[in-house]
């Protein structure tokens, strides 16, 4: 039976060069609740036995063993999708012998289009194989692999990501990890045949073995998106889901092949079947009773069945769902309770408004693109729009020019409301807008609208904003209308702000049950109370100054392997900047200066984290107390274990993706899934937490987020060439404000004439045991904000701090007395692993005072 908080899955179409728009699309597998079967023994106990094998010479063919192997037949994408056996047919053997794991994937194909990007080659024709030790443990690594079928890319390639013991940080002090493989042509297509070594995972082969096992297949032809394929009902294992993986147990001989993929939405099921088994009898049986019995019929080469059922109400579950073929058990799927999809049904429905720039005293219409979708899910529902002029007045006509807001209420059938906020821009008469009597999305092209005047229904794609492009027109019209100024004179940044101000005002009001607002500034003294940073030798800083030539020399070497993208790296000591330099080129390639800014991703986190401490140490925030204290529509749910905000900032919540703060209604967005949320989890690395901590930090201060960052910790800390806009991977800085923040934090909380916070609150922050969320017992070690000690050479002795997709990157270091802060164009990791250790080792290697001179 698959767990609920199993079941996410991320369309494969997301740009990961694009954090900003890490926005991932989760759906839940019990919305389409797939699980890929054996047609003759179902799922024994969710693990499948894989027969050994005496000769494993890797040849690409598999000659030897492809027949004595556990078979799988057919793969699908996670909505029971799939392709003609004609156009792309990907079949996967396993077998395992005392050298490594033994897979052999064969790919009958009509085209091929391969990625020239060998770190993403995921996005061509290409397969991808996850190995890890336990399913639920953050322990495994991804194998990609070009075939080399194109005339572009003739040979083989292939790239490993490494996620062993916790993720990069603690995965690069392991051995590289290793394959034999060699890949063959096909007539139409090719196989690829590789061993996995044991040692990759440190694992000694013995029957009963069990570990971790998942195989993605993708298509790409020329002209058309990406189709992937899985063994496995979720694509989602690159965000650290090993749950969403197959377990393999080492056994002497195969359990029977796997044929059939059960899918469908939450009362709908779906199932493709290896084309053998047309003609034979498939039965779904719920609580002892068939409900549906018919022969499977063949559909574009494979086989094909589907049962729709009635959605339950009061409070019912339609509950498991037996599937046989000809008396054989093949898998069951668990369906709960339609509140349960009321998340999914909001995702996928895509609440919209026809127009969010309108004329006249009438509002636009406001419905769902995919109303089939939603009722698919939770049933009948109603769409009941409220509409509040800028002074927070209900209102039912738009009277006179310039914004508006809608709270949206979906009413379903069995109980439950929920919310969406939107922004609304009425036009002046002068500038008017003809009235949509279709919705946007059912005409077939918007720009043939014209409107008057140069006034937009869409606005050109702004990277990182969400898909609702007539939304931010609204925004930028309402700010440009209150300020006197032309929309295109106009930033959409500013505008965004005072939008969000005006919805943080709003939503006070909506969720009632606020003390007055209280914003945690630093305490100010007349007398300097903390050290603050300077420029100096390395002399003064206790630093060797033969070190100087030495960092150098690494970051040079650094720059030419990012093709000389730049970085700027400030380190300070005993409060010296002794190393302030920049190495490579700009974007436009001039020389990189130190007041160019650059992304500074997931370091975003520990901004965040600092300020969160400003609010902990106030007590406006206790970490260990259930969020529906700060959180107000979450109030009242009945829950087993309540989330925390040491959970969402530790990343045990059991939340994932990197977005949210560009949602006025997250909140309520949170809410539709909270009650059926499994928490704490392990590990699941994400931003989410950390933007649902942040509006609870608005609505205690009521502030919007922007104003908050600059306010407690930008302008006491002489920060003017940083921004976050957002709370976890849209920080853009210069490397000499990071450190100032690093250096209040080894200040104990001090920095000039400020205290930011007690030392006790500093402490609290860093990384520390999570005893509060799993126990005295635990070993795993976090902070708010911080990464914990997974690596001796990352963070060691005491030291903290964190990275980013890109390098750029943050290390205080209390034993030192040492903060090294990075600001990186680049868009990819390189300053890490190698290069970082040796960029650390040459600082700690020279230190010369106090008798701190570290051993090489």
């Amino acid at each position: 039976m698959i767990q609920r908080q199993n079941m996410m899955y991320v369309i494969r179409t997301i740009k990961l060069m694009n954090l900003q728009r890490y926005c991932l699309f989760f759906i839940a597998l019990c919305v389409f609740g797939m699980v890929q079967t054996s047609f003759a023994e179902g799922l024994r106990g969710h693990a499948y036995d894989i027969p050994k094998l005496d000769d494993c010479a890797v040849t690409g063919e598999a000659t030897s063993w492809k027949d004595h192997a556990f078979k799988i037949e057919l793969l699908a994408d996670p909505n029971g999708k799939y392709k003609k056996p004609s156009d792309f047919d990907p079949k996967v053997r396993l077998a395992w012998c005392d050298k490594g794991l033994l897979v052999y994937v064969t790919v009958q194909d009509d085209q091929f289009e391969e990625a020239e990007n060998k770190r993403r080659m995921f996005e061509g024709d290409a397969i991808e194989l996850f190995i890890g030790t336990k399913r639920g443990e953050h322990d495994y690594y991804m194998l990609v692999l070009g075939p080399g079928v194109t005339p572009q890319f003739p040979e083989l390639r292939h790239i490993f990501f490494d996620e062993r013991g916790g993720g990069p940080v603690v995965a690069e002090i392991l051995d590289p990890l290793k394959l034999e493989v060699k890949r063959s042509k096909l007539d139409k297509g090719y196989a690829i045949e590789v061993c996995l070594p044991w040692t990759n995972l440190q694992l000694q082969p013995k029957s009963d073995l069990s570990l971790a096992f998942q195989v993605y297949a993708m298509d790409k032809d020329p002209g058309e998106d990406v189709f992937c394929a899985t063994w496995y009902p979720a694509n989602d294992t690159h965000l650290n889901q090993t749950t969403s993986m197959h377990l393999l147990n080492l056994a002497d001989h195969a359990s029977s092949d796997s044929k059939s993929v059960i899918a469908g939405r939450f009362n709908e099921l779906n199932i493709a079947l290896d084309a053998t088994l047309i003609g034979k009898t498939i039965k779904v049986i719920r609580e002892g009773e068939t409900i549906h019995e018919e022969a499977i019929k063949q559909i574009d080469g494979r086989g094909k069945f589907t049962v729709r059922l009635p959605i339950p109400l009061n409070g019912e579950k339609i509950g498991d769902l037996n599937v046989y073929i000809d008396g054989q058990w093949v898998g069951c799927t668990e369906r709960g309770k339609p509140e349960s999809m009321l998340k999914y049904a909001m995702d996928e429905g895509e609440l919209d408004f026809y127009q969010y720039v309108f004329s006249g005293d009438q509002f636009p219409k406001v419905e769902f693109k995919h109303p089939d979708i939603v009722r698919s899910l939770v049933g009948e529902y109603q769409v009941k729009p409220h509409f509040y002029d800028k002074t927070f007045n209900e209102v039912t006509v738009a009277d006179h020019p310039g914004k508006y807001a809608a709270v949206v209420e979906i009413q379903t059938q069995f109980g439950r409301t929920t919310r969406r906020f939107f922004s609304l821009y009425r036009t002046t008469d002068q500038d008017k807008v003809p009235m949509l009597k279709l919705p946007v999305w059912l005409m077939p092209k918007v720009s043939e609208i014209v409107l008057q005047d140069g006034l937009m229904l869409d606005l050109p794609e702004v990277e990182g904003e969400a898909d609702q492009y007539s939304e931010n027109d609204a925004v930028l019209r309402t700010y440009a209308h209150e300020q006197h100024k032309k929309p295109s004179d106009t930033e959409l940044d500013d505008a965004r702000v005072e939008d969000q101000a005006w919805w943080v005002h709003q939503k006070r009001e909506i969720y009632g049950q606020f003390s007055d607002p209280v914003l945690p500034l630093p305490k100010r003294y007349d007398t300097q109370v903390g050290r603050t940073i300077e420029h100096g030798t390395p002399e003064q800083a206790g630093i060797n100054p033969d070190a100087i030539k030495l960092l150098d020399e690494i970051c040079d070497q650094w720059a030419k392997s990012n093709d000389g993208k730049g970085a700027t790296i400030c380190v300070v000591r005993h409060g010296i900047i002794f190393y302030y330099k920049s190495h490579g080129k700009t974007l436009d390639g001039k020389d990189m200066k130190p007041e160019v800014p650059g992304p500074m991703y997931s370091l975003t986190k520990l901004i965040t984290g600092v300020m969160l401490g400003m609010y902990v140490d106030q007590g406006l925030i206790d970490l260990d107390a259930p969020i529906d204290r700060t959180i107000p529509t979450v109030r009242g749910m009945d829950v087993n274990v309540p989330m925390t905000h040491r959970m969402l900032m530790t990343h045990t919540s059991g939340l994932q993706g990197h977005y949210g703060d560009e949602f006025r209604d997250l909140e309520e967005r949170i809410a539709e899934e909270y009650a059926y949320d499994k928490v704490p989890v392990d590990f699941k690395y994400c931003g989410l937490g950390f933007a649902l901590t942040v509006k609870a930090l608005e609505l205690i201060s009521d502030e919007p987020y922007p104003n908050l960052y600059r306010k407690l910790l930008f302008d006491p800390l002489e920060i003017n060439h940083t921004v976050c806009k957002n709370s976890h991977n849209g920080g853009i800085g210069i490397a000499i404000d990071v450190v100032k923040v690093g250096q209040m934090l080894l200040n104990k909380g001090t920095y000039g004439h400020y205290r930011f916070m007690s030392e006790q609150t500093v402490n609290a922050i860093k990384p520390n045991p999570l005893t509060p969320i799993f126990g005295d017992e635990t070993e795993k070690i976090w902070g708010i904000g911080f990464w914990g000690p997974g690596s001796q050479r990352a963070f060691e002795e005491g030291a903290y701090g964190h990275g980013s997709a890109n390098s750029s990157y943050m290390r205080i270091d209390p034993k030192h007395d040492l903060v090294i802060a990075v600001s990186s164009l680049e868009k990819r990791q390189y300053f890490n692993g190698t290069l970082r250790n040796k960029f650390v080792e040459a600082i700690l290697t020279h230190i010369v005072d106090e008798s701190e001179v570290a051993t090489k």
